[in-house]
């Protein structure tokens, strides 16, 4: 009997976490849509059939990598960025226009995704795990970088924040994100979401580019969670595993 109980507890809680997981993912879809369903020449219903689904929460990601995150690789970056600080922060948009030298990281293209063995470019939309800085308020990029575990996680790129934002509007009013995934090519500057003036009650969206020795109280590094059940299936795949 009490074999029974637990189970019933877990699986409502396991129903709960399925629900909750499809509500994040049906909210996040439905504002690319609006955003960018156009962009492609797709009607909502196509574009929203065309993102990837979330997977569920690994065990190990649970109190750590904790926002499911959609993202849009269609657009070309610069244009993301207008139509989210549009959607978001007008008046953001209108700064980040006046900002020539921002300007010209974006339509030179300036910038780069840093590659690795868990991580490549995708043509493709897909679905990720962040966490959102929360847990590494005050960290440089530096110190964050000693301390990643290289096959669990990585630096989030701007993308990744861009969508996270988008997802989650409010987070600004906590703190800024700091986006180590996406570098300058001279290496130098990483992206940071958010204002300079950390010291304000409320973060002015803005797009700024910073040393990796910046840090601030209410600066978080962004990460991304590496979800090794993949690794371990694209692993056996490769080695013909399924196929003997």
């Amino acid at each position: 009997m009490e074999i029974l109980k637990v189970k019933n507890i877990f699986e409502k809680k396991s129903s709960a976490r399925q629900k909750e997981l499809r509500e994040k993912w049906s909210n996040q879809a439905n504002k690319l849509a609006y955003l960018f369903a156009e962009e492609l020449g797709l009607t909502k219903e196509k574009y929203i059939a065309s993102l990837p689904k979330f997977n569920t929460q690994p065990e190990e990601f649970e109190g750590e990598f904790d926002s499911p995150i959609i993202v849009e690789t269609r657009i070309p970056l610069s244009r993301s960025v207008r139509k989210i600080f549009d959607l978001l922060m007008p008046e953001g948009l209108k700064k980040f226009r006046d900002n020539r030298i921002i300007e010209k990281y974006f339509e030179e293209d300036r910038l780069i995704d840093l590659r690795s063995t868990h991580f490549a470019l995708s043509e493709k939309p897909y679905a990720v795990w962040l966490q959102d800085g929360s847990k590494r308020l005050g960290h440089s990029t530096e110190t964050a970088c000693k301390n990643i575990r290289e096959d669990s996680e990585r630096g989030a790129t701007l993308r990744e924040g861009l969508m996270l934002w988008l997802s989650r509007p409010d987070i600004l009013n906590s703190h800024g994100l700091l986006l180590s995934g996406t570098r300058t090519k001279d290496m130098v500057n990483i992206p940071i979401i958010g204002s300079k003036r950390w010291r304000d009650e409320k973060i002015e969206p803005d797009i700024v580019f910073a040393r990796g020795n910046t840090s601030h109280s209410r600066l978080g590094v962004v990460t991304a969670g590496i979800d090794n059940r993949k690794n371990i299936i694209s692993a056996l795949i490769n080695s013909g595993f399924f196929f003997k």
